[in-house]
């Protein structure tokens, strides 16, 4: 539908698996700042998040003003 994909994983079998899947970016959260790399990226309209708690923080960075955030943690 012409998005840009971030997705992020823990460890590089994961980021693996994202970038099979289609992922445009994928960042390794557990080797590197998420917020700060998605942010890089153009930031995120739309946010996913199936983590929450600690993570909530940096998913509030990552997003651009008047982006969407859907929990389903």
């Amino acid at each position: 539908a012409g998005a840009k994909v971030i997705a992020t994983a823990r460890g590089p079998e994961k980021a693996l698996a994202c970038r099979e899947l289609g992922a445009d970016v994928v960042i390794d959260a557990a080797a590197e700042d998420f917020a700060a790399v998605a942010q890089r990226e153009g930031g995120v309209d739309v946010l996913i998040d199936i983590v929450g708690g600690s993570y909530f923080a940096g998913s509030l960075k990552a997003m651009n003003p008047k982006g969407r955030m859907v929990m389903v943690s």
